[in-house]
């Protein structure tokens, strides 16, 4: 019994180590903050969403503005986008364009707006339709 205990505690320990090549990442990195943040902001404010296989996180206000711009500190490319209900400025961090973050410049009638947000999405694969 108490050798069973050892492996098992020794099993455990290795576990807990990062594989070979990975990286162990801190929640004060910026970007990794910058997530959370959002993430947390969809969730108090009941902003996520279930789309297909993925889930769908918005953060607007305060917490999108501040992920916006510092996506543009970080170099990524601002495009002018218009959806319908106005015009955006939009900085998209994944190459598919699904994850990205907003600045809403213009409302659908021509007057001027500053509001701020971002989509982000998880894929949770087939378990989400389970």
């Amino acid at each position: 019994m108490r050798y069973q205990r050892v492996i098992l505690t020794i099993c455990l320990a290795f576990s807990a180590l990062p594989a070979f090549g990975q990286q162990p990442i801190t929640i004060r990195s910026t970007p990794i903050n910058l997530y959370t943040q959002c993430f947390n902001d969809a969730i108090t404010n009941n902003r996520v969403y279930k789309t297909g296989t993925n889930i769908q996180f918005k953060c607007w206000g305060d917490v999108g503005q501040r992920f916006y711009e510092e996506l543009g500190r970080y170099g990524f490319t601002t495009v002018e986008r218009d959806w319908g209900n106005g015009k955006y400025r939009v900085r998209f961090t994944t190459a598919n364009e699904s994850d990205n973050c907003w600045q809403k410049v213009e409302m659908a009638d021509g007057s001027a707006t500053s509001d701020y947000g971002c989509n982000l999405y998880f894929s949770a694969g087939a378990f989400l339709n389970m």
